[in-house]
């Protein structure tokens, strides 16, 4: 899985292997093509949005703010597997 990270000047080379380490081993069975992870500053909240890519799925995205970066990263990873399987289960529906 390809991923890139967008406006990342406040995130440090730690952050960015601890949310590439926590999307490869939550989205590896997936099949994901790719992801876009954008971190930013809102007031003296950190947000982080995740972008995820998938061939035969419609693009996936999750939000999250918080003061404490660790903790956004892990609610971000959450929402997003938790949309990525409705999103499917709704796919395979139909």
């Amino acid at each position: 899985m390809k991923i890139q990270f967008v406006g990342n000047e406040m995130a440090s080379d730690a952050v960015q292997e601890m949310i590439s380490a926590k999307l490869v081993r939550t989205f590896a069975r997936f099949g994901l093509t790719g992801a876009f992870v954008t971190l930013s500053k809102e007031d003296k909240a950190q947000a982080l949005t995740v972008r995820l890519i998938a061939d035969n799925v419609s693009v996936v995205t999750a939000k999250s703010s918080g003061q404490n970066i660790y903790d956004v990263i892990d609610k971000v990873i959450y929402k997003a597997r938790r949309q990525y399987i409705k999103a499917k289960s709704k796919q395979n529906e139909a």
